[in-house]
């Protein structure tokens, strides 16, 4: 299992009211395997994560879990994405526009992966919303 952190210098958006991006280009120094954990980006305290979209071409297939540091799954869980494909929120989950209660570090968690290579990358945008305080 590999734990790949976001930069150290790598901050939630603060300050800020309406929709916001945040994401992260990753390239794996070495194939990806099950259990691998990818943080993707920083949400601040108060933001609802309303959308994720997950591009790759780092595998065939990848099934992955996308959440938090208290629900590793609350905003993908067993979503299967296939290279140069994208995955989404799910609808089961708890994290869907449920406001963070604090400043949270979104990750990506390898759960099954077919034939990784370290030529591709993958790519991850959340979109979420800050209201006006």
């Amino acid at each position: 299992m590999a734990n790949f952190p976001l930069s150290s210098g790598a901050l939630a958006r603060r300050n800020v009211t309406g929709v916001i991006a945040a994401g992260r280009k990753f390239s794996p120094s070495a194939n990806l395997a099950v259990s691998d954990t990818i943080e993707l980006c920083k949400l601040p305290e108060g933001a609802y994560p309303v959308f994720i979209f997950i591009g790759h071409n780092v595998a065939t297939t990848m099934t992955v879990d996308v959440g938090d540091g208290t629900d590793a799954s609350a905003y993908m869980s067993g979503v299967v994405i296939a290279s140069d494909g994208v995955g989404t929120l799910d609808e089961g989950v708890t994290g869907l526009m449920a406001k963070t209660t604090g400043e949270v570090t979104v990750t990506l968690t390898v759960t099954a992966i077919t034939a990784p290579n370290t030529t591709g990358v993958l790519n991850a945008c959340v979109i979420y919303s800050m209201d006006v305080e």
